[in-house]
This record gives structure tokens, C-alpha cells and sequence, in this order.
């Protein structure tokens, strides 16, 4: 008799992870999430850079991961600046990177193409505001 294969956990996992960030924004009073990726001029993934999420005289600070992703909770809405810190080898994008972005009190994904420029690397929106 064949072997039925077992159910895959990886939905079940990803909704454990959500209920987890939900419940813990609750917590923390965090009213949104932001995340996106952030990829090079060649579209190869900007590993381990440090992001930040400033807001009024907030800062939030987290890292892409080994495919570009970021995730912040956004404890307010509003007007911030999302500026990446590139990291070496790449010569020509060594510095920091600043987009303006918004936080909305939901979930709002902001994906970057870093692209340098004479005056330094600028970040160049790809999609804003889906969930």
C-alpha cells in the first residue's frame, strides 16, 4: 500500500507566526507592520544590512535577512524615513540610503532597489503600500 504523504506544517507555522506578531503588537501597543525587500542594481538580495524606521524622535531598528526582507512593527502611524545602512564589499555602496515612507496602522509592504548615484546610493521604490 503506497505511503500517503503527510500534510504540509509550513501554513499552520505561518499562522502561528502571525497570530504571535498580532498578539504581541497588541501588547506593545504597535498598530502596524512594515516589511519589503531590498535588493541591489544586478536584483541580488542585500543580505544582513541594518534598516531603520525613524519616526518623529523614534527610531526602530531591525536587519534584512539572508534574501533582503525586513520586518519592523510600527507602533505609529505617519510620516517616517526608512534608511538602510549598505553594507561592504560593493565600493560604490558603502554609505546610508534614506526613502521617505508611511506607517499605516495595518500591514504595508515597501520594497527598495538600492542604486548608487554620484551624490551616494538613493533608494528606489519597487511597490508601495500592498498587504
Amino acid at each position: 500500500m503506497p505511503k500517503t504523504p503527510r500534510p504540509s506544517r509550513r501554513p499552520a507555522l505561518r499562522l502561528a507566526t502571525g497570530l504571535v506578531l498580532l498578539m504581541a503588537g497588541a501588547l506593545l501597543g504597535c498598530t502596524g507592520i512594515m516589511h519589503g525587500t531590498i535588493v541591489g542594481t544586478a536584483g541580488e538580495p542585500l543580505a544582513d544590512a541594518p534598516v531603520r524606521l525613524a519616526c518623529a524622535d523614534r527610531v526602530y531598528e531591525t536587519r534584512t535577512d539572508a534574501e533582503g526582507r525586513y520586518r519592523l512593527a510600527t507602533p505609529e502611524t505617519g510620516a517616517c524615513n526608512l534608511q538602510v545602512l549598505t553594507p561592504a564589499p560593493d565600493p560604490e555602496l558603502t554609505a546610508a540610503a534614506t526613502a521617505p515612507v508611511y506607517a499605516f496602522p495595518h500591514r504595508t509592504e515597501y520594497n527598495f532597489t538600492l542604486q548608487p548615484t554620484p551624490a551616494g546610493p538613493t533608494l528606489a521604490p519597487e511597490a508601495r503600500d500592498r498587504y
